[in-house]
């Protein structure tokens, strides 16, 4: 049997990169998965399920010139998400 581990909130904060806060909001809005409660007034999120979250997450294009783009998909969505028209 393969048990997940838990890992606590500062051990996630290390393995994602995000703030406290930023954790925090993408639970709210649902976007990160949901910490389990291990004791009374400790809780820790199962590491299969953050690591599957970050497999999720999408690949930056880096260009010739060495600069970080976001995927063309993404900008459209992103556009589509603010109310701007496509193309502009």
């Amino acid at each position: 049997m393969n048990t997940p581990r838990l890992l606590r909130l500062r051990q996630v904060i290390v393995v994602t990169g995000l703030g406290r806060d930023t954790i925090y909001r993408y639970i709210r809005s649902g976007q990160f998965p949901r910490q389990r409660r291990i004791t009374e007034r400790a809780s820790a999120w199962r590491e299969d399920e953050i690591k599957e979250w970050i497999d999720s997450r999408p690949v930056v294009e880096v260009h010739r010139d060495g600069a970080e783009h976001p995927s063309k998909a993404r900008k459209g969505l992103r556009r589509e998400v603010h109310g701007i028209a496509p193309g502009t």
